[in-house]
């Protein structure tokens, strides 16, 4: 009522959210190339890019490797596809995941979202969507609870994946 964003995840959907789905995703991707759905929804999302790949764009890297599974098409796009432009907006795509990956390996797991916040506007994104301030206060969340399973744990974004998996069924459970 005071115009003050609050974030409270009490409730089941929190997890559900479009934008800690589109974040998850990524952070799974980050952990594991080669799942196709986290792939596919990251893929869609306005983290791949400025301009997100439509789903015209991932029919045609399907269908250029109908036999090979998503994540190992959209490799053999980025090397052979014939729509020169989107061969290229998928190279970017992929090199941007691996140094996203990279640093997920190296450095502090909190440090590494909201560099991805940062590079790729996402914050200022949801905040101009319906419910802005609420979406953001969602994302900075996740951020907070990286920051604080970081320091207690130092075991990694699986660990990280597994703990939210984990607060997921207990809030399902409520």
């Amino acid at each position: 009522q005071m115009d003050i964003p609050v974030h409270a995840d009490l409730r089941s959907g929190y997890f559900e959210t479009s934008e800690l789905r589109d974040m998850l995703s990524l952070l799974s991707l980050l952990d594991n190339g080669q799942q196709d759905i986290p792939l596919a929804a990251v893929m869609r999302s306005p983290l791949s890019d400025r301009r997100p790949f439509n789903a015209g764009d991932l029919v045609r890297i399907r269908t250029h490797s109908p036999k090979a599974a998503f994540c190992e098409a959209v490799n053999i796009y980025a090397k052979t596809g014939p729509d020169t432009e989107l061969q290229e907006r998928v190279q970017i795509f992929l090199a941007r995941i691996e140094r996203w990956r990279n640093a997920a390996r190296d450095r502090n797991l909190a440090d590494v979202i909201w560099h991805i916040y940062e590079e790729t506007g996402y914050l200022a994104w949801v905040g101009g969507l319906p419910h802005g301030r609420q979406r953001r206060a969602n994302l900075i969340g996740l951020h907070d609870r990286a920051r604080q399973f970081g320091s207690f744990r130092k075991q990694g974004l699986r660990r990280f994946l597994l703990f939210i998996e984990q607060l997921k069924i207990r809030k399902s459970d409520l």
